[in-house]
């Protein structure tokens, strides 16, 4: 059977024990036969010893259907398909060290990450990705409706998540539009409308193999829509960083002055341009939650969803089936379990090994009790 498999697959070795137990009761049941009786075979009609083996078949058959069911089959079911309207969302989240700053409470990672958990949270007819990336990108969770597993990888996230600091704005896309296009379900939505990636960063790309325009065209090409979200002040703010002491220092310019992480926002407005998605400007964590807001609120379209098979427990049907091997055997042994353990004959069959018995004990065959001899007639008197 396609899918079958077993929970407790080592319980399986247990079914040999009643296989073991019918051929030793039946070996013992053939050493016991009596040598065939003109009286035995008289004694014997009506009562065939064929009822014997089915009680044990019945009984072997009983015990292995348990030992199956506590071994817990199962068969896998069929995939199930639910329509619904919704979008592939990837997101792609900016963790590289200008992050750290705080302009948003309590720094522009922390706040990011906030939002995109309650937009996750109420994307539930949408699939949804996660990518992070610094000098280079990657993929924590590919897309998918499980949106608390998004949501979870999302929380583990922090700046020393990718070593090497930069920002691959490009490499970031190249990898959200490979997900969108691998990770497509058969029979789903096609390419194009429906899906989207949202782009979160605070500088200009500086790391990758991928131009982020070069990102962009292909993404227009594949009709992917990217809106775009420039998160700090337009004035920049200062990097913390936490020294070998222990203390707290922020990241200084090689003269010696304050650096200010500043934002670079005219790549993305170019980038939300060529693929026909939008541009937003957070500069704060209530500019950052009403970009998410809008974007939250696009239109959605008929996508194919595809759920996991569920498993059907076979076990419950095993236990069902070992009941009427036992009812039966109830109903062939007239009203009662008989001892099964040695098939002893019965009937003719015990008279004649008991006769057998007894022939063995004293070497000749048993006497039988001598007839009383029969009444002479009497004679007859003449009367003459």
């Amino acid at each position: 059977m396609a899918g079958l498999s077993f929970v407790h697959p080592g319980y399986l070795l247990l079914v040999a024990l009643p296989l073991a137990w019918g051929v030793a009761a039946w070996s013992r049941a053939q050493a016991s036969l009596p040598l065939p009786t003109f009286e035995a075979a008289l004694a014997s009609v009506g009562r065939p010893d064929r009822s014997d083996r089915a009680l044990v078949g019945l009984r072997i058959l009983a015990t292995m259907l348990v030992v199956l069911a506590i071994a817990d089959p199962q068969v896998a079911g069929r995939p199930a398909v639910d329509r619904r309207f919704g979008l592939d969302i990837m997101l792609a989240l900016d963790i590289s060290g200008s992050m750290a700053a705080q302009d948003l409470e309590p720094s522009r990672v922390e706040a990011a990450k906030r939002v995109l958990e309650d937009f996750i949270a109420r994307s539930h007819d949408d699939r949804v990705g996660l990518v992070v990336f610094k000098a280079r990108a990657l993929t924590l969770c590919p897309l998918t409706t499980e949106t608390s597993v998004v949501a979870s990888a999302l929380s583990q996230v922090t700046l020393a998540t990718l070593a090497d600091d930069g920002t691959a704005i490009g490499d970031a896309i190249g990898t959200c539009l490979n997900r969108l296009a691998g990770d497509r379900p058969p029979g789903g939505a096609a390419i194009g409308r429906s899906q989207l990636i949202v782009l979160l960063t605070d500088g200009e790309n500086n790391s990758g193999m991928l131009a982020p325009l070069e990102a962009a065209a292909i993404a227009r090409s594949r009709n992917v829509r990217i809106d775009t979200v420039a998160v700090g002040k337009p004035g920049g703010a200062p990097v913390p960083y936490t020294d070998s002491f222990g203390q707290q220092q922020y990241v200084r310019n090689p003269d010696g002055s304050l650096y200010l992480a500043a934002v670079d926002d005219r790549e993305l407005k170019e980038i939300a341009r060529l693929t026909g998605g939008l541009f937003f400007r957070a500069d704060d964590t209530r500019g950052l939650a009403a970009a998410y807001e809008q974007i939250a609120h696009m239109a959605r379209h008929e996508i194919d969803v595809h759920r996991q098979a569920r498993r059907v427990d076979l076990a419950g049907g095993l236990l069902a089936l070992a009941l009427v091997a036992l009812a039966a055997e109830f109903w062939l042994g007239g009203g009662r379990f008989r001892q099964l353990g040695s098939l002893a004959p019965s009937g003719a069959e015990s008279d004649a090994s008991s006769a057998r018995a007894a022939t063995g004990r004293t070497g000749a065959p048993p006497r039988t009790a001598a007839r009383p001899p029969a009444a002479r007639p009497a004679a007859r008197r003449s009367c003459g």
